[in-house]
């Protein structure tokens, strides 16, 4: 019975992120007609072809991070790995669709951990980076080096590494085989950092 409450707690947990990926991106109201109920397609036939269909991921939110709640419940994640895992999942969502996502948004995230966590030279380093990154063109975002700096209070240097290496490869890969010269990176950050995750805990 704890588990379905807790895996409820944790769809409510995604059905907030989507609303809140719904409120700050520039396409909200074209995802919200487009991924309304049946019953309003009719009415809304003659402009379903002006917008873009909706992603498949949000619709599997809640999903996901109802699991995610189930597996911090059975001691497989920690709270701060639940935190950064959802936190991604909603960057990710806003880096997909509109290659940035609200600063603001990242400075709560960022400040939220502050309280138990200390700034680190790493993270601070990919602070320098994000500041550096609006003055010159680089090869990567501000957002990115922001997000890492997230990372970087709260993982260990190591993991951090990973999380970057498997991220540019599995980029690399989808550069290649989509023959796209530019892409999101934070999806394939926070796959690396789910990667990582399930890595340590195998090695448990």
């Amino acid at each position: 019975m704890e588990t379905i409450f807790i895996f409820y707690i944790g769809m409510l947990l995604g059905n907030w992120l989507r609303g809140i990926w719904y409120w700050f991106s520039d396409n909200a109201t074209k995802t919200i007609l487009t991924s309304m109920p049946n019953k309003l397609s009719f009415w809304c036939r003659p402009f379903t072809n002006c917008y873009r269909k909706p992603l498949v991921f949000p619709n599997f939110l809640e999903v996901i991070t109802g699991c995610l709640c189930v597996m911090t419940l059975w001691g497989y994640l920690s709270l701060t790995a639940l935190y950064l895992v959802c936190l991604s999942l909603l960057l990710s969502l806003f880096d997909w669709t509109a290659k940035e996502y609200p600063l603001a948004l990242w400075l709560l995230s960022f400040t939220a951990l502050l309280p138990f966590y200390t700034i680190n030279a790493t993270a601070l380093g990919f602070l320098i980076l994000a500041m550096l990154a609006c003055l010159i063109p680089l090869q990567i975002g501000a957002g990115d080096f922001l997000y890492l700096a997230t990372l970087a209070l709260a993982i260990p240097f190591i993991s951090l590494i990973w999380v970057v290496q498997i991220g540019s490869l599995t980029g690399l890969i989808c550069c290649f085989f989509s023959k796209a010269k530019s892409i999101p990176f934070i999806p394939y950050l926070t796959f690396g950092l789910v990667t990582s995750l399930a890595f340590e805990l195998l090695l448990l």
